[in-house]
């Protein structure tokens, strides 16, 4: 998965249009404007959040179709914060703004990741974007301190790509993601990625004036990190799952699925793999008829119990996301066929 981070300045369709050349699976993007605004490339969707009296100027994440889901505890009031899982990845955009001057950089920075600090913890997470935070010994600035920042996101378990490729501490940096009212002159570290994954390639890009007074972030997660979905096409592991009690789901869309594993996780741990069959496998396995059929196209969604750390802590809890065990299930088709007889 390759990520692109980039905070554009002045939001034009023609910037945008340089920025998607990058072929990018991910960006996140500070200063774009709403989604009604701009044109998206074929094959992209956007979640865009920010000021609404300030359509032209807000924080975008932007994935492929089909690959990406915005969680339901995505929370509005937090503006410039946008978390979406993309394969199974959570990705936490920020672009910490703003909205009052009595507040500090650091510490809207640090509501967005107080507010979000569960699930950053329990899933695979990359938080990047323009931070408006940056931090050097000589010339402190409380109001955009990045070391707090830094050791809160130490603290569950990320750190920053950069810092780690290059083997340095926070403040020791030799290059700039920023150039204040672009003057070469005016050099701040703003912008960053952390991980709490191994990430590759990362590097910035060359500063291009025309493009904004920020460097775009460029990195790249490798899909072994991502979640498994195996797609069934022969039926026999359902035996298996019948005999293990497997943890299923009935009627999942598919993109939906990393939403299931992170309601778990509230629980216990859950591995990164699934299973996903049709309807029509059930149908054709036990010999479903009539009005017990499934739709052939139904999706069926199954975490079998190796997977789970503490499969107790999620027994009663799975029944509010309709998680069934598959042996029940299937006796319970059973059944309802015996009684057509």
């Amino acid at each position: 998965m390759k990520i692109v981070s980039y905070n554009i300045n002045t939001c034009t369709q023609k910037k945008l249009d340089e920025l998607f050349k990058m072929n990018a699976d991910v960006f996140v993007v500070p200063e774009i404007a709403r989604e009604d605004k701009i044109k998206l490339p074929d094959g992209f969707e956007m979640k865009w959040a920010g000021d609404e009296k300030l359509p032209s100027k807000g924080l975008g994440v932007i994935w492929k179709k089909g690959r990406g889901v915005v969680p339901g505890w995505f929370d509005k009031t937090f503006h410039y914060a946008i978390p979406v899982f993309v394969d199974g990845i959570l990705i936490l955009g920020i672009w910490p703004t703003k909205l009052d001057k009595k507040e500090t950089y650091t510490h809207i920075a640090k509501d967005i990741l107080d507010h979000y600090s569960k699930q950053i913890k329990r899933s695979k997470t990359i938080v990047t974007g323009d931070f408006n935070l940056y931090y050097k010994e000589e010339k402190k600035n409380k109001d955009a301190d990045l070391q707090p920042i830094n050791e809160l996101l130490k603290s569950s378990g990320l750190t920053s790509v950069y810092h780690n490729d290059k083997k340095i501490e926070v403040g020791q940096e030799t290059e700039a993601t920023y150039y204040h009212q672009f003057k070469k002159e005016q050099p701040f570290f703003l912008d960053y990625a952390y991980s709490n994954i191994p990430v590759k390639d990362y590097k910035l890009l060359d500063w291009d004036k025309d493009m904004s007074d920020h460097v775009g972030q460029v990195f790249e997660i490798d899909e072994s990190n991502a979640l498994e979905i195996i797609q069934l096409d022969s039926p026999d592991l359902l035996d298996e799952f019948y005999k293990d009690w497997s943890l299923t789901f009935v009627g999942v869309i598919q993109t939906e699925v990393p939403l299931y594993l992170d309601f778990l996780r509230e629980y216990t741990k859950v591995n990164d793999r699934v299973y996903i069959f049709k309807g029509k496998m059930m149908n054709e396995k036990y010999h479903l008829t009539g009005d017990n059929r499934y739709s052939d196209d139904l999706t069926f969604m199954v975490v079998k119990l190796e997977d789970i750390e503490d499969v107790g802590k999620v027994a009663l809890s799975r029944f509010e996301i309709g998680g069934r065990w598959f042996n029940d299930i299937v006796d319970k088709n059973a059944r309802q066929e015996e009684e057509k007889l």
